[in-house]
């Protein structure tokens, strides 16, 4: 048995549907993602600016003050790393101080975001990685073989310029 209220439900899917027909029909837009290319941290240099990286190294000395912090290799090669963004306003880095994977956008400062750069450490203090992803991959990953990978890759465009 049909009743009134079958009938007004029959009745309002017919409308919408064809107020649907009716609508023009649009694409979605196509998602432009960019490839994190994997880099040593010993490779990092003015040819990458503007380029997004995927990293992996030791953080070590964390200025609270301005989320910057510095990602280190085995050969004490450095890169100073933005966290600023990866960070809540409640949230403290790093909760372990170990191995990381970082992907940024590699940028030209010019004024050195860190005051002290603690020795050895080899750093240009005007190349800055600004963070979007931080991962702490603890014991997953072993920093020599990353580095042997990475050497083993094919060359990408702008690096060959």
């Amino acid at each position: 048995m049909v009743t009134s209220r079958d009938r007004n439900c029959r009745s309002t899917r017919r409308v919408a549907h064809a107020w649907t027909k009716t609508l023009p029909t649009m694409a979605p837009a196509p998602m432009r993602t960019e490839r994190a290319i994997p880099t040593k941290i010993s490779n990092v240099s003015h040819s990458h600016v503007d380029c997004k990286l995927r990293l992996a190294g030791r953080a070590v000395a964390y200025a609270a003050d301005n989320a910057h912090f510095i990602l280190i290799d085995e050969q004490s090669n450095g890169l100073v790393v933005n966290a600023a963004d990866c960070l809540s306003a409640w949230d403290r880095w790093p909760r372990t101080r170990g191995t990381v994977m970082v992907i940024g956008r590699l940028e030209l400062v010019s004024d050195t975001p860190v005051s002290h750069i603690p020795l050895p450490y080899h750093i240009n203090p005007l190349l800055v990685l600004h963070a979007l992803h931080i991962g702490d991959i603890g014991g997953e990953i072993d920093l020599e073989e990353w580095n042997t990978g990475i050497d083993s890759l094919p060359p990408v465009e702008h690096e060959l310029q």
